[in-house]
């Protein structure tokens, strides 16, 4: 799924961050990141191969620093945990 920072925001979704390197998860402050990048910002899975990505900005591990990332986008209310 594709979307922008506002939308995700108004539509009330959930977005967590993986690394497929070392496993460590985080679920992203949408607004905060919103106030970085600007309600605009796309937001990007990994769905072509790459890492996951916010605006122009591959999203990096705050464990291992790896660009090897994905995001689960859920809508609101549903847990944003693996599958």
């Amino acid at each position: 799924m594709t979307g922008t920072l506002g939308t995700l925001i108004s539509e009330r979704y959930s977005v967590t961050a993986y690394c497929n390197i070392c496993g460590h998860r985080a679920e992203i402050d949408l607004e905060a990141m919103a106030r970085i990048y600007g309600m605009a910002a796309v937001v990007r899975g990994s769905a072509d191969g790459g890492p996951a990505r916010i605006g122009s900005r591959a999203l990096v591990c705050g464990k291992c620093r790896a660009r090897s990332t994905a995001l689960r986008i859920s809508p609101g209310g549903l847990p944003s945990g693996r599958l």
